[in-house]
């Protein structure tokens, strides 16, 4: 500030001096910032553009239903080979049930 005079004082030419100082130091840290943000922006512009990319190959909404009916598709030949195999289980069983009373069907109508 200028004195009564008119002159600035030597204070005042060293506070201007700190002042310029911290600003340019300011300065640096914001453009080191600025880049940072820039940097960051542009590697999560890259990811989601690689997402939106996959999901656009992939379908999940699609594939989702494929998935529900294969699923479904499995749980269906499975029941059916389970009843395949107690069909099977059951005739097994009468045919070894008729053999093994064959000797006896024999016996009862004297052929033996």
């Amino acid at each position: 500030m200028p004195d009564t005079n008119g002159k600035f004082r030597p204070e005042d030419h060293d506070t201007l001096i700190r002042v310029e100082t911290k600003l340019d130091q300011l300065t640096d840290v914001v453009k080191e910032i600025k880049d940072g943000t820039a940097a960051k922006l542009a590697d999560l512009d890259m990811r989601t553009s690689a997402i939106e990319g996959i999901v656009t190959e992939v379908k999940p909404l699609q594939t989702y239903k494929d998935f529900l009916k294969l699923k479904s598709t499995v749980h269906d030949a499975f029941l059916v080979a389970k009843v395949w195999q107690w069909l099977a289980g059951t005739v097994g069983a009468g045919v070894f049930w008729v053999i093994t009373q064959i000797p006896n069907i024999l016996k009862a109508w004297g052929l033996r």
